[in-house]
Parts: structure tokens; sequence; C-alpha cells
């Protein structure tokens, strides 16, 4: 640029900053570094804007605005920015927001100086200083700029403090301004302007204002003490939990205020703020003085409080004397206002004793990290170098032959070459051996070197030999920061994290909070670096998961503000809050007392799913019981349900006359079901509580006041009839009505004890038919095309269902599941949490087949944890749960179901080939049942024609899912008690007939061991034909070729074949799997001593390389029982899964990959590993923790996957475009 006169400093870094646009357009590029500097030539400003419409110079437009990729060019420019006439800065700015490179979303701060620019201005200077220094720029510079253009600082900062400042794509502006030296002093010294703001009564504007005063010192946030008292104490449990950091930060400063909202504020004030004196109190004399100033409040919900705190100090049946019932008059339940109201935002009436509930906590001592030991070039340190660097180049040249070979094949056929055809790798050679051992050796640590591109096969060289203990944490930092793999702006990248991740598991190094240290010798801020890959990995296992709790909770401790606030992590500030929230709070030896306060929240509050959670992390927190004592007497409806659905899951009998009494006042249907349900589950009789006499009159009162709009749909005239059980008399419609009207203002499909214990009043087949009834006009609405198309907001029509339904509601479920899973996840959920409820195998069984193996996730899930649950309510294990559960497809111990024509009984007999055979009266085989004669009885005929048709698909889905059952327990060695064995598989009048193609083993007392067959007139026989009698004491498994040896396995395999016995599934004859020298061991059964398959102690890859087409691999593999694995980068999935959900795990066979929607594709096969199953942190199990059935079976998988191939291919990685 021909500049004449002396180059001030400055305009060097403009030129610098604008070098990416230079590189596109670099005519045009100098005109814009002249109006930047000179004001002209001013045409360029429109210029841009017009060239930031069109496609073709939006290239160019998009180069001149900070990006990830260029945001280290920016950084110079932005530190001058102080020393620079404002004016150049404000015409820098004008640039910028005339590129057009934020989306209109993307802005939140309104209308400043006239427009949107200074938006654009701040988030430009965001983007540039992301994970980067500040330099000089201040919020003072900021201010000069605005100035220039005659902008005032409070008009800035009042837009700061706008509820739609932030949000999704609308924080980087406010980002930048809580980092900018000089921002607390200024947003102090305006607080007569802002604190008008501050008393907004929305939420988001209320979870701003915290936000905006977050980094403010406590001198500077005392000008706010009133405001920040307010929040603490404000209705809403979400503004609360994050104002509470606010109000820590003030210490003793906020305790005048505190005293005067507890005797000003309004009921709900005041009850927050004693309990946040109590939590405060320094003596005993202190909380006396509470204790006296809530007693006398004029408040009934205040002077509730210092019952509490009284009764705290009681055994938990004295508590419940003194814990007053809820007020059935108050204005909380009036009506069916209260029914709408948020059922579970506890409010400050949930904050009820904390303190006394609460016992001091000791100090969380933990040792502070220590200093880095940056020089770290050990011997063993400067060996993996030098192998790393050979490893890594060996790589380069493999991927640079096999891009110049696609380059070639490219010309050749006179197609495209495309860009990466043209780009070679350069091999890192002697001189990055050489730039790596001085860095390691150097007692300083890496510079902050920003993400760029790096080799796929450096990445790859990283990921295989990381995981080695050879280095020390530092070294790992160095080596990641210099080649370009640390960082991903200023948090650790995900790529980083998952080697952090892996070198872990292999050294116990480093912690959380030895991490952080290394990152804050970078410059970079702990929080920021470190937790959003905790939360959010991306397609990595999140940071820290598998770490030992003591390598996580000194992180935690260190930043509890930090994450009770959620500060820049969106999961956390949301409604519900991430899992991982909970996970942290248990990694703590104890919680700590501000972390026990924001769980009791929500162990009371909204969201359902983190009151579970909530719930679980409280498990051993001394005083829950009290609190959900407290909690029933809590003026909103949706706490006290809350509260007595924990008190049921806590089992505690204690709670029972707390509840009795609480139950004698409540008067709305939700918390009345839940206290049933607890006293219930307590072991108290129904007839206790409910009223049949009354029950007609006051349903009829009930549906007089009107029934939930979400029933509009159902036809009532359309009910089949039903009667009462005792005195075959009709029930009343309104009864109906109210039955089914209070379990959808109940929003579960789980039926509470109250309408459990009504129906079981009703006449069996009545009851069953209404809830057919109910559950396919629910299916219907919910698949009417309509514009809402979908009937979830009923879904407590499926409760009514669950506690009516019978064999027919699980074909009903099933089909639904089967046609709805990827595109109906809340009705799936909901089905499923009926099907948990229904007192009927044919369901609990589809119930376990969805937990066991389903393709869509969320689904699965949700069926192991209701299966769990069901479990648990009937004192099983889930093994247990499904022997006990398996239908007999009306067959009874004979093999025979009965089939009444009236006075004529026909009979249908299950033979061994697992076929059904009909018989007439005399005893003849017909092939169908026949029309019924006048004689007969036309309904009996019917209903048995129905029966056998019910039968034959229930018989099928026996078949189907009890192989898969009977091939795990196989695969996981599955042990039954023998009497267990004989009364549920082999005297099951299906089971039976599945076990007999079987061989199994019995494991006996003194360590001998029967190897049998059952035969089908229920005697045993071993492998020679003589008889085995099975002792009461022996553990039965079924055989494998591992567990019995070569020798036993051939002959059983021969006595199959004798005896013309067609087995269930393969036992024999596979083989085992070749298992690595350093897993089994030398000599070891099942290792290969002459050397080491391909793969690690973590994988097998005997069969990488083998190819064959996608759609085969997927129809073999989906026969076999594997779902297609998670998508990843790109919508592409490389893996099929088989979950075994009672060891945990899963098998994972991977594979080149294919994209979704599928596509018939060449493809090879790469490695066998075992991972945890819920997918989870960790990655691949080591193969010796895998069963050796297991091992063997999946090593079998793979085998006949690569057999539907061409085989192994040394060309696969191009065959398969692998790369």
């Amino acid at each position: 640029m021909g500049w004449f006169g002396t180059r001030p400093a400055w305009r060097s870094e403009v030129d610098a900053a604008l070098e990416p646009a230079r590189a596109v357009d670099r005519k045009r590029t100098e005109n814009v570094a002249r109006f930047i500097l000179t004001g002209r030539p001013s045409a360029i400003v429109k210029e841009i804007d017009a060239l930031a419409a069109t496609a073709g110079g939006r290239s160019w437009t998009a180069a001149l605005v900070p990006r990830k990729g260029t945001a280290a060019a920016f950084q110079p420019l932005v530190r001058q920015l102080g020393r620079m006439p404002a004016e150049v800065g404000l015409r820098w700015g004008i640039v910028v927001h005339v590129a057009r490179d934020f989306q209109p979303w993307e802005y939140g701060l309104g209308t400043v100086g006239g427009g949107q620019w200074v938006e654009s201005l701040l988030k430009a200077l965001q983007r540039a200083t992301a994970g980067a220094d500040l330099g000089g720029l201040t919020f003072d510079v900021v201010t000069r700029i605005l100035a220039a253009e005659g902008v005032p600082e409070e008009e800035l900062l009042r837009a700061a403090f706008r509820p739609e400042a932030s949000g999704h794509g609308r924080g980087e502006a406010c980002e930048l301004l809580l980092r900018l030296p000089g921002f607390g002093a200024a947003v102090a010294s305006h607080a007569a302007a802002l604190v008008p703001l501050m008393e907004r009564t929305g939420v988001d504007a209320r979870l701003q204002a915290i936000r905006m005063l977050g980094s403010l010192t406590a001198e500077e946030l005392a000008a706010f003490t009133p405001q920040v008292v307010e929040l603490a104490t404000a209705s809403a449990a979400q503004v609360r939990t994050a104002a509470l950091p606010l109000l820590d930060r003030l210490g003793p400063a906020a305790l005048v205020e505190l005293r005067r909202m507890a005797r000003e504020g309004k009921p709900e004030q005041r009850l927050a703020a004693l309990t946040q004196l109590w939590v405060r109190a320094a003596d005993d004399d202190a909380r006396a003085e509470l204790l006296a100033l809530a007693s006398a409040d004029r408040a009934a919900s205040v002077r509730g409080l210092a019952e509490r705190w009284t009764a705290e100090r009681r055994p938990l049946a004295s508590a419940a004397d003194a814990a007053p019932a809820a007020d059935s008059g108050s204005a909380a339940d009036a009506g069916s206002a209260a029914d709408a109201a948020p059922a579970g935002d506890s409010g400050p009436a949930a904050d009820a004793a904390r303190a006394a509930m609460t016992p001091a906590q000791g100090a969380l001592a933990y040792q502070p990290a220590p200093p880095p030991q940056w020089s770290c070039l050990t011997p063993e340190a400067d060996d993996w170098l030098a192998r790393f660097v050979r490893t890594a180049d060996d790589l380069i040249t493999a991927q640079n032959r096999r891009v110049e070979e696609a380059a070639s094949r490219a010309r050749a056929a006179g197609q495209p070459v495309w860009p990466w055809m043209e780009q070679r790798a350069a091999p890192l050679g002697p001189n990055g051996l050489k730039e790596l051992r001085a860095l390691l050796a150097s007692p300083q640590p890496p510079p902050r070197t920003p993400a760029h591109h790096t080799p796929q096969a450096v990445s790859t060289a990283l990921l295989r030999m990381i995981p080695e203990p050879a280095l020390s944490p530092p070294a790992v930092v160095k080596v990641l920061a210099h080649l370009g793999r640390l960082l991903d702006g200023d948090r650790l990248s995900g790529f980083g994290g998952n080697l952090i991740n892996q070198h872990h598991r292999a050294t116990g190094a480093p912690s959380l909070l030895e991490l952080e240290r290394l990152l804050q010798d970078l410059g970079l801020d702990g929080w920021t670096a470190i937790a959003p890959l905790y939360f959010w990995p991306g397609l990595w296992d999140n940071l820290g998961g598998s770490f030992a709790p003591e390598k996580v909770w000194p992180y935690f401790a260190e930043h509890l503000d930090d994450l009770l606030s959620g500060r820049g992590i969106s999961a956390l500030q949301a409604g519900t809050r991430h899992p991982a929230f909970f996970t942290a709070i248990a990694s703590f030896p104890e919680p700590p007392a501000a972390a026990v306060e924001a769980l009791y929240e929500m162990a009371f509050g909204t969201s359902k799913t983190d009151r579970t959670r909530a719930q679980a992390a409280l498990e051993r927190h001394p005083g829950r019981e009290q609190r959900a004592v407290a909690a029933l007497a809590d003026g909103r409806a949706g706490v006290r349900t809350a509260a007595a659905a924990w008190l049921r899951t806590m089992g505690t009998p204690a709670s029972v006359p707390a509840l009795e009494k609480a139950l004698a006042k409540e008067k709305l249907d939700a918390p009345t079901g839940a206290m049933l349900d607890a006293l219930a589950a307590l072991g108290q009789p129904m007839e206790k509580y409910l009223d049949r006499d009354g029950l007609a009159a006051r349903a009829t009162a009930a549906v007089a006041k009107g029934l939930p709009t979400a029933l509009g749909w159902l036809r009532w005239d359309a009910l089949p009839t039903v009667r009462w059980a005792d005195s075959g008399a009709p029930v009343p419609l309104p009864v109906l009505q109210w039955l089914v009207a209070q379990a959808v203002r109940a929003r579960s499909p789980e039926p509470n004890a109250l309408l459990r214990h009504y129906c079981a009043l009703l006449d069996p087949t009545d009851r069953e038919a209404l809830g057919q009834w109910l559950l396919e006009a629910w299916v219907a609405e919910d698949l009417r095309p309509s514009p809402g198309g979908s009937a979830i907001a009923s879904k407590g029509v499926l409760a009514v269902a669950a506690a009516c339904a019978g064999r027919g509601a699980a074909p009903v479920a099933a089909a639904y599941l089967k046609e709805w899973y990827g595109q109906r996840l809340a009705q799936g959920k909901a089905l499923i949490g009926m099907l948990a409820w229904i007192e009927h195998p044919s369901a609990t069984q589809l119930m376990l087949s969805v937990g066991s193996r389903f393709r869509t996730r969320g689904l699965q899930a949700e069926a192991a944890a209701q299966a769990e649950a069901l479990a648990e309510r009937k004192g099983w294990t889930l093994e247990e749960l499904a022997d006990r559960t398996i239908p007999t497809a009306g067959f009874d111990e004979t093999g025979t179901l009965p089939l009444s024509y009236g006075e004529r009984v026909f009979t249908a007999h299950l033979r061994a080939s697992l076929t059904i055979e009909l018989r007439d009266p005399d005893g003849t085989m017909i092939k169908s049942l026949p029309a019924p004669r006048r004689t007969d009885d036309e309904a009996c005929a019917a209903e048995a024609k129905k029966n056998l048709a019910a039968s034959r698909r229930e018989l099928k889905g026996v078949l189907e899912l009890q192989r898969t059952r009977l091939y795990e327990a196989m695969c996981t060695q599955r042990a039954w008690p023998a009497g267990d064995w004989q009364r549920f598989l082999a005297g099951h009048p299906v089971m039976r007939f599945l076990v007999e193609r079987l061989v199994w083993v019995a494991d006996l007392p003194d360590g001998a061991r029967l190897l049998f067959r059952p035969l089908g007139d229920g005697t045993l026989t071993d492998v020679a034909d003589a008889e085995v009698v099975l002792p009461d004491d022996a553990v039965v498994r079924l055989a494998h070729e591992v567990t019995v040896g070569a020798e036993a396995a051939a002959a059983w395999q021969a006595h199959l074949v004798d005896y013309e016995v067609t087995p269930l599934f393969r036992q024999f004859g596979k083989g085992r799997a070749p298992l690595p020298v350093r897993v089994a061991g030398e000599g070891a059964a099942g290792s290969r001593v002459a050397g080491e398959p391909a793969g690690s102690d973590r994988e097998l890859a005997d069969f990488q390389g083998h190819l064959l087409e996608s759609f085969a691999l997927r129809s073999r593999a989906t026969k076999l029982g594997y779902v297609r694995g998670p998508a990843e980068d790109g919508g592409w999935f490389m893996t099929y899964r088989k979950p075994f959900p009672t060891l945990g795990l899963a098998t994972v066979i991977g594979f080149t990959g294919n994209p979704l929607p599928e596509e018939d594709r060449t493809v090879a096969l790469t490695t066998l590993t075992f991972e945890p199953e819920p997918a989870g942190p960790g990655g691949a199990l080591p193969l010796a923790e895998i069963p050796p059935v297991l091992l063997a079976e999946a090593y079998d998988d793979v085998r006949q996957l690569a057999a539907d191939g061409t085989g192994f291919d040394p060309d696969w990685e191009r065959k398969s475009e692998y790369r």
C-alpha cells in the first residue's frame, strides 16, 4: 500500500487483519484499508453492502469479519484499538457491520446508536479475542469508539440488560462485555439507570440481569444489594438459584437487606429471606431470633417454616405430628386453577427449613494442583517422540500415495481432479522430531497455537499412541498444542479432550483440577476451557466422564458458583439440567450446601427428569425424609404430589402418619393419588382410605365442573358397558368419566393407587374390554390426520388402559412402536409406561424386548427403566421378571388349550414342533375350527376362534423373543437355580419345547459338572443316553464349546445328529476367539502363541480390510441381532451394535461407514470391540473383561459377515473410500 510519511504501528495491524480478504480480492481490500484509516473512499461501504447480498461476493465480504479460522489475524488489530483514533475503530466497525456476516436472529441488543452496528462491532471483537488475551482492549476503549458516533455509555449498558440480549446465537456481545476490564465499574456507576431494568418481572429479564452482574466484584455489586436480595427471594426457582452466587458474593453486606425483606416483603419473600438468613446464621442465638420472627409472622406459610424448623429436630414419626397438613381452602388450591398451575415450581415454600434440614457441612478439603513440570523430556518421552514421528510419517506417506492414486484415476477417466486430490501432507521428519524434543525440554508452557489443519495421518497416530503411559500430562498438552489439536478457540478441542481421556485411562492423570492448572498456564479460563466438554462432548466421550470421583470433584468445588449458575453452558441454564450436572454433584464426597439447596429445588420442581435425578443425587443426604414430609404441607399441588411420590420411593414406614394426615385434608386428585401410592407401597390397605359408597356422588360433582379439554375427542357414548364385579350393577358413566379425567390431569400413563384400586373393583371381562377400547381409541386419535396430529396431551388415558387392559394391549402397542418409533417418541414412551402396569405376561415381555434391543435408543432406555421399576415392585431381579412372565399362549401345563362351543369343547395341543394341532370333542384331528351348529353357543364359538387366533399370535411372539433370550443367556452364561430352571423353563408349556433342543450344564456344589439334555417325557439324558438326576442345589447354565471343551462339544454334536434334534441355535463347532497374547497370556487357552492378531487389548481386527457390500452387511448384521450404530460427523454411521443389557455392554462391529440415507456401496470391516451399554464414557472395554462365550460368539458374528463378502483386499482403504 502506497502510504506517504510515517506509518503508525497500528496501520500495519489494519493491513494484517485484512489479509484474509486480500487473498480473495486485493483491489477492493486496498480500498477497505484506506477507508478504515482515512474515511475515504466512502463508496466502498455501499459496495461491501451490495456484494454481501450476492453469492459471488459473499466469499470476500465474509473474509472482512473475524471467523474461527481467521480470528488470529485480527488479534493484533484488536490489541491496538486503544492506541488508535476512535474514528478508525468506528470505521472498522462499520465495515464489519455492512459485511453482513451475522444473521438477523443473532442480534439481541436492539437498537444502539441508531442501528445494529454497535452489536456487530462487539460480536467481531468477541470472535477475534475468543480464547486469546484481550491485550489493551477495555470497556473504556469500546465506549470511546461509540462516543465518536455520539452513542452514550449508558445506552449500551441498558441494551445489555435487555432479556433478549442473550439466548441461542445472541450472546456474543454480552460475553465480550463481561470479559472487558472496567465493565463492572461502569455498571456500578450507572446503577440508578439500570436498577429499574432489574425490576422487570419476567424470568428471562431477571436471569439476564443476574448474568450481567456476574462479573462484578463485591464492592461493585454492593450498589445493587437490594436488587440481588430481591432476585434471591424471587418466586421463580430458576431465578432464585441463579442469584444465590451473587448473594454469597455480597457476604455480610446482604444480611441487613435480607432482614428487611424478612419483615417487609411479601409472604413468599419473607419465607425465602428467612431461609437464607437461617443458612447464614452465625450461632444458636441468631437462629433463636429467626425462629421467633418466623413464629410471629402473620402468614401461615411463614409460621409453618418455624414449625418445620422445630420438627426437624425431632425423629421422623414425631415430625409427622408437627407438620401441618395442606390447607384445602388455600388460594393455591382453589378450583381448577390450581390444577393448571405448574405442578412443581416449589416456590419459596419448598425452601422451608433448609438450614435445619441440612446439617452444617465441613469444608470439602482438597489439595490444590501443583505447578506443572513443563520440562518433561524423559527418556521414555524421547523414545515415544521418535516412535510417534516414525508412525506419523509412515501414515502420511500412505495417505499421500492414496491421494495421488485417486488423482491419477480421475485424470485417466477424464473426471474432475478435486482440490483434496492435489494436496500432499508434509512429513514431520527429523526437523519435526527436533522441534518436539526442544518443546518438551523447555521449562516454559507451550505457546497457544490456534487450531489449524493437521493431516489426518498425524491425528491417527495421536489416537494410536497418546494412550501410552510414556508421556506426562504436560507433555501431552505440549504435543497436542504444537500439532494444533489441543484448542478450539478459548476451550479444549473435542479431539484434545478425547485424547486427555484416553491418556487418563492409561495413567490415571491428569485430574480435572490438574488439567485446569495446565491450561491456565496457557492463559485460558479454567471453566471456559474445560466445562463445555464435560457437558457437551460432541462426537467424543465427555471429558472426565470416566475419571474416578476424586479426580473430578475438586475441579467443581473450585467452580461451584459456575456450576450452579451455568456460566457459559446453555445446557445448565435451560429448564432441564444436563445429566452431567448431577454426575458432577455426585462426584463430591458429600454434596456442598449450596448444591444441596439447588438439588432440593429440583427434587420438588416442575421437570420430571430433573426431579428423578435430583432425588437420586440426594439419596444419601441426611434429612431428606424430613424434607419430603415437610413438603406435604406445601401450598402447591405439584410439590405435594412430588413429595408423596418421593416418600413412596424412600419406603420409610415412619412417614405413614404424615401421609395419612396430609391425605385427610387433600382435595385434589393428583396429590391424593400420589399419597395413596405411597401408602400402598408402605403396606397400607387401600380400603382404609377410599369410600366406594360415596364415589358416585363425588364423581358426579367433579364431572359437573367440567372435563379436561384434552379429552374432547373421546366419545363417551361409545364406551363399552362396565359393571361392578361384586354386584353386577352398571358403573355410572360419571364414575368412568371421573376416572379417565383424573388420569389425564395427572399427565402420566402410569396408574396411581387410586385408579388401580377402583379399576380392580370392576368386572374382569368388562374391565379388560374398557381398557382395550380406550387404548385403541387413543391410538386412533393420535394417528388421526389433523393439524395437531397428536393425542399426547391426553396420555393419561393410557393409565386407565394400564389398570384395565389384558392380553390384547401388547399387539396394539407393538404395532405402534414398530411403525412410529422414529417419529412419535413421546407417544412411544407413554405406551411403554402403560405396558409396565398391565398385569399380563405379553405386555411385560414386549417391554422387556424393547428394553433389551430396539433401534431407538430413547425408547430402549425408557423400557429398560420401566422394567427395572416393575422388577423392584415385585421384589424380583430383571432376569426373574423375564422368567416369571413368559406367556403360555393360553396352554396349560399339559400343552392343551380348551376351546368351548358351549356343549362341545374342542382342544388345541402344542406339539414339539411348536405347531398347534386341533382336535374335535371326539379326539379326531381337524385342520380348523368349524362353523358353529345350531346347538352350539354362537358367542362361545366366536370367543373360541378369537382365543385361538390370539394364541397363535402370542405363540409366535414367545418363540421369537425367547429364542433371543436363551441365546443371550448362553453368551452371558446366565445361571438358574435348579428349582427355578425346572419350574419356569423345563416345566413351562411352551419353553419346555425350546429347552429340549439345547444342551445344558449343571454345576454342583462339590465342583462336579453334569451335561444333559431334557427329553419330551420330562427326564434328562447325558450324551451316552444315561438318565441324569438334577440335584436341588445345582446351578444350571447353557453349554458352549468354550465352557465344556472341544471333546465334549464334538460328542454332543454327534448326539444331536443321531437323535435328529435341530438345535434352537448353534452351541458347538464355532471355536474360540483368538485373543491378543498380552490379553490371554502366553499359552492361555484361546490365545495366539505364534503371534498377536491385529488389534489391541481392547479390540480385535482380524477381519479388518474384508470387503463386502453395505446392504449385505446390513442384512446379515440384522439377522444376527445387531442394530445400526449412531450417526456421526456428516451423517455417516460406522458401527453395528448388539446390546447385552444384563452385562451392561454391547458388541460393536466397526466398518468403514455408510451415509444416511443408506446406499449400497463397497465397505470394509474394521474392528470388533465391546463398549458400555447404554453408550457412555469410557470407550472400548478391555477384552480380558469380556465373558469368553460372548467373545467367541461375537468373533463368529464378524466371521459370518466377512464370509458374505469377497475376502481381504490389501487395497481396502481405497476401494471403500476410507480416509
